[in-house]
């Protein structure tokens, strides 16, 4: 870092140059002009010779005005005996009479190096500034503390033999216990603040309590002190929003309602997985209760919640708390209707109403976790709360309520067992006869829930045939959410056999078992593949001795001598050569090859000399590398490790010629290349059959008897020694040697391995496949899936069902009209191969086997 900035002279003469050193090598903070100064002095001792000898190529001044003094000043480079003065010090010559500097001396460069004193480079006065030096540091005054007169066993004890021991500060010799004397650290004052009125009021106010109460008990007076009450607002923050909820619901007063109910509806929705029924107790109760304030705003009754058996049967608006309601519905229809136009109403009926709603969407909201509605599914008056709502008169007014209360029968049918006449279950199946779709949509989710994930599952018996005709008929509708919900619903339906039983002979099976084939290709995707037909043939490897380098092409050549160099030689080597890490080629042969391939047609061109023909190899072939081989049979080769010769050139754009294969002799091909195959068909007929085209264009194909021809293309030998008189036929068969168009090399040389593609010109079969949808793990999903589980539903339970006059089974009399297709689909489909075999295999298994 010194020499960075110069050297020693060159630091030593920039003001703070030192200290900013320090700064750097992180010397501390702490009186920073000293550690600079230290910093400066051993670089000063050890490295400043080392510095003139190594980096200014000069001889050092000698010892004694080097090391042996002092590392003030500066000028090393220029400082001789001679043109030198060293620096003496006043008070280190009066202590020892050498020229060693004291603390002074340091504490006087310490203020220098402090920005003080400063020097030029060639060490002239410093200039003095108007600052004041720190005096140098003397030994206080410490006065003998031994008595005058000692104690006789102190006498003894001390043996006059031992020497005092002595230290040596700052050049004198003192005393061991004034050298190592530290003053005493002062004690500090303990001061207390006087309490007045003013900085302690709290203290004077009860004093004059106490001096109240005192005078009171004097007088016999009692005290009204409210010592150990906790009043409002008083150190006792009160329970949380949680529990002040909870308790202000329950207490009936509107106002703690309305403040419960507020907060209740933002903790459901904004913390639901905190707020638990099992934690909070009575807070269902509660909730439930307040739903059925409903009761008075549409019937004449309040229903109450009782746990008295006497009094339940007394009293019909009272409701079972302990087994449920069994005649809900009789005292639902005993309830009389207060009005029939429900449109305006009063400020009162609007907020109470308002009041039930948020208690529905509390319980609405909390059911959502598994753990609430677990919990609250084990309340019986729960069944009797869903079915006092959904039996409310079908207004708009009581249409919110009754969407919460489908919405927790959502998540609640799946805990219940319900029977065919369960109240509960008729509500819901009523709701199927209205025009609601959000309801409608609700109830099927509803009953799909109810007949799942139970070991004895609810069979949904005693479903009405209209009901059933209507959910078929909504399968037709273009509403994606409900036709799923209707799937959904058909798919539990349908895997009871007795329901299919029951509906059988009653519904036109065939009209559903038409809409869900189309569904099988909702939202179908054209996917487009390819299989492979015929791999190119691989390319035989040449040994090192047998790579012959190709010449080019003449239009490729052509092509070549439209470019300068280097870009011409990056062409040529892309065109005949490629990366293979398990071939090489000799430097010699590449460098013989360019050289004949340019040299007479590029004359007054430069071209690249050896050296750099080689080095440009391994810049277009990044792995490849000039290397010295020695061969087992003795000597050194100079070769590039990694390279090969292509079988076939390639113009710059990547498409690959053709080469001619004909045989012209024993073992000679033609070797013209072409690169669309028509000109390599052309060349062929007109070269080597000596066929010509006529004026309009078209190709002579009279036959001539005394012209035979015979396939000589690879040796193929078509034809045998006759051969054939038909140059059509001929032609068509030289059309098998050759590619359906030309070859382009899709993967470009990257350097890092084989650059042609292993498949270039291989042939394909192009397959298009239809493609449905599929979630994440690429299993089937959506409609196309429900569709086809209600398929395997129905044809698996009506195969087990009685045949129809003793010969046509029900499964052939439903699906023989939509084999062919669900053959179809199964064949085209690919995300839905698996499942639609399965019912195929079904129907195909269970259609009766005909003689003759």
């Amino acid at each position: 870092m010194v020499v960075a900035r110069g050297g020693y002279d060159a630091v030593s003469a920039e003001k703070l140059a030192w200290r900013k050193l320090g700064q750097d090598f992180n010397l501390g903070t702490n009186n920073l002009p000293a550690l600079a100064f230290s910093l400066k002095t051993a670089y000063y001792k050890n490295l400043a010779a080392y510095e003139i000898v190594t980096v200014h190529k000069r001889t050092p001044p000698p010892r004694e005005i080097l090391e042996d003094i002092s590392a003030r000043g500066g000028s090393l480079l220029t400082r001789t005996l001679e043109n030198f003065r060293p620096h003496t010090n006043r008070e280190s010559g009066q202590i020892n009479g050498d020229e060693m500097e004291d603390s002074a001396g340091e504490e006087q460069k310490v203020q220098k190096e402090d920005g003080v004193d400063t020097e030029d480079g060639n060490g002239a006065s410093p200039i003095r500034r108007a600052l004041r030096v720190a005096p140098p540091q003397r030994v206080p005054f410490q006065p003998d503390l031994t008595p005058g007169r000692q104690v006789r066993h102190a006498a003894a004890n001390t043996s006059p033999s031992q020497p005092t021991t002595v230290s040596t500060v700052n050049g004198l010799n003192l005393p061991l216990a004034l050298a190592n004397y530290e003053p005493r650290p002062p004690n500090p004052l303990t001061l207390r603040p006087v309490i007045t009125p003013g900085n302690n009021p709290t203290l004077f106010r009860e004093r004059a309590r106490a001096s109240r109460e005192a005078q009171d008990g004097k007088q016999g007076i009692l005290s009204t002190s409210n010592k150990g009450v906790i009043l409002p607002g008083k150190g006792f923050i009160g329970p949380n929003v949680y529990v002040r909820a909870l308790h202000a619901l329950r207490s009936g007063i509107p106002e703690e309602q309305d403040y419960a109910l507020h907060h209740l509806v933002r903790i459901s929705h904004q913390h639901p997985d905190k707020f638990k029924f099992d934690i909070f107790p009575n807070l269902a109760e509660g909730l439930i209760a307040k739903i059925l304030e409903i009761g008075s705003l549409f019937y004449q009754v309040n229903w109450r919640i009782t746990h008295d058996e006497s009094e339940f049967s007394r009293d019909l608006q009272c409701l079972n708390g302990l087994g449920g309601t069994p005649d809900i519905m009789r005292r639902i229809e005993a309830a009389g209707s207060v009005q029939t136009n429900f449109g305006l109403q009063t400020e009162d009926f609007c907020h109470r109403l308002a009041n039930i709603n948020q208690a529905g969407l509390v319980v609405r909201n909390m059911v959502m976790q598994e753990e609430n509605a677990e919990y609250l599914a084990q309340i019986p008056i729960i069944k009797d709360l869903l079915t006092i709502v959904l039996h409310l008169p079908s207004v708009p007014i009581a249409s919110e309520l009754q969407q919460y209360a489908l919405d927790i029968a959502e998540q609640l049918t799946r805990y219940f067992v319900l029977p065919p006449d369960d109240p509960l279950y008729k509500s819901l199946l009523a709701h199927l006869l209205g025009d609601d779709r959000g309801k409608i949509i609700t109830v099927l989710r509803a009953l799909t829930c109810m007949s799942m994930d139970r070991e004895e599952p609810n069979r949904l018996n005693e479903v009405p045939v209209s009901t059933i005709e209507r959910i078929c008929d909504w399968t037709m509708l273009d509403d994606e959410e409900l036709v799923m919900a209707c799937l959904e619903f058909l798919h539990q339906f349908t895997a009871f056999v007795d329901n299919m039983e029951a509906m059988i002979d009653q519904i036109r099976w065939d009209g559903l078992l038409t809409q869900l084939t189309r569904l099988l290709l909702h939202g179908a995707k054209d996917v487009e593949t390819k299989v492979l037909i015929e791999a190119p043939a691989e390319e035989p490897e040449v040994e090192l001795d047998d790579q012959a380098i190709m010449e080019l092409p003449q239009e490729l050549t052509d092509e070549l001598l439209k470019f300068e160099e280097p870009e011409r030689t990056t062409h040529w080597l892309q065109a005949l050569f490629q990366p293979d890490l398990g071939y090489e080629i000799t430097q010699i042969n590449l460098w013989t090859a360019y050289q004949s391939q340019f040299s007479k047609i590029t004359q007054g061109t430069p071209m690249l000399q050896a050296q750099e023909f080689i080095k440009h190899i391994t810049n277009v072939f990044q792995r490849t590398a000039a290397q010295i081989t020695h061969p087992p049979e003795g000597g050194s080769r100079f070769v590039i490790k990694g390279l090969r010769c292509r079988q076939l050139p390639k113009d710059p754009q990547g498409r690959v010629y053709q080469r001619c294969l004909w045989r012209v002799g024993p073992d000679k091909e033609c070797g013209v290349f072409a690169q669309e195959p028509s000109q390599m068909y052309e060349h062929v007929i007109c070269a080597h059959y000596q066929g010509h085209r006529k004026e309009d264009g078209k190709w002579d194909l009279a036959e001539v008897p005394s012209r035979r021809y015979i396939c000589q293309w690879g040796g193929c030998g078509r034809f045998g020694p006759e051969g054939t008189t038909s140059l059509f036929e001929a032609g068509m068969h030289l059309k098998m040697h050759l590619p359906r168009k030309a070859i382009i090399e899709t993967i470009k040389p990257d350097g890092k391995g084989g650059s042609q593609d292993p498949l270039a010109g291989a042939e394909y079969r192009t397959h298009h496949w239809l493609m449905t949808a599929t979630d994440e793990l690429g299993n089937p999903t959506g409609l196309p899936m429900a569709s086809v589980m209600v398929l395997k539903n129905i044809a698996r339970s009506v195969a087990k069902l009685e045949t129809l006059d003793g010969e046509v089974s029900w499964v052939e009399k439903l699906f023989l009209p939509i084999e062919s297709r669900l053959w179809n689909v199964m064949g085209n489909n690919r995300a839905l191969f698996g499942k639609m075999s399965e019912v195929i295999e079904i129907v195909c298994d269970r259609k009766p086997v005909r003689s003759g």
